[in-house]
């Protein structure tokens, strides 16, 4: 699908970077055999040119993000809650906020995969939270949810409520939102533009740079060499 008035970003400052998170990450992940297939479409090589991050839906007030708004890079990040990729990756990017502070503005998007059963549930509690007591319970859910899960749909549903309660959810508004489908769209939404932007697999991250490049990055890195990446994306003209 193309759009109009998106900016191309491989631009000839960008591609080396482009190919450093793309290589980079798929090396990483590459290491990693005991995960269901449906997590190994990450791992999928795909052209830079075939990808189109540029395609990602603008940050809006109603996202999810954490660090500041002034923060030079944004990373829109699409995720599965019971995906083992996704858990890892959501532990590197706090590690990777804290070494670089102000530096990086997170923005998380559920992107539930068919192949995960309790995904979407999942998914629906976490925008049910965020709704009923704003984003920073949203993050602090979202960290209970993989703290706890072991991935591969092995989260124990029960302890949703409680989890939301922890946050300091009402369980009766929380279970409410959960069966009324409320956020049956947005969810729709999301997996739509992920795929647009060039989504194979989950983790799947559009980075943009201060100069305004989208970068994409399949699956992750490890702290130092992601770490290091960003610091090149900072100094891109």
């Amino acid at each position: 699908m193309e759009h109009e008035n998106k900016k191309d970003y491989l631009l000839p400052g960008s591609i080396l970077i482009a190919a450093l998170l793309i290589a980079g990450a798929l090396f990483y992940n590459a290491g990693k055999t005991n995960e269901q297939n449906v997590e190994k479409k990450a791992l999928d090589i795909n052209s830079i040119q075939d990808l189109s991050p540029s395609n990602v839906n603008p940050i809006s007030d109603s996202d999810h993000k954490l660090g500041p708004e002034s923060a030079p890079i944004k990373i829109i990040a699409f995720s599965d809650p019971e995906c083992p990729y996704c858990k890892d990756y959501h532990f590197v990017l706090k590690d990777l906020m804290k070494e670089m502070p102000g530096k990086i503005q997170l923005i998380f998007r559920n992107f539930p995969l068919s192949g995960h059963k309790q995904s979407k549930q999942e998914a629906t509690a976490m925008e049910c939270v965020a709704d009923l007591k704003g984003n920073d319970a949203f993050w602090s859910y979202l960290d209970r949810i993989f703290e706890a899960t072991p991935s591969n749909d092995g989260l124990d549903l029960a302890l949703l409520p409680k989890f939301a309660e922890e946050v300091g959810v009402d369980k009766s508004k929380f279970e409410s939102c959960l069966a009324s489908g409320k956020f049956d769209a947005l969810l729709d939404e999301n997996i739509q533009n992920g795929k647009n932007a060039g989504l194979r697999g989950t983790p799947y991250s559009v980075v943009i740079a201060p100069n305004g490049q989208y970068l994409p990055l399949n699956g992750y890195l490890p702290l130092e060499e992601f770490k290091k990446v960003m610091e090149e994306v900072i100094n891109q003209k």
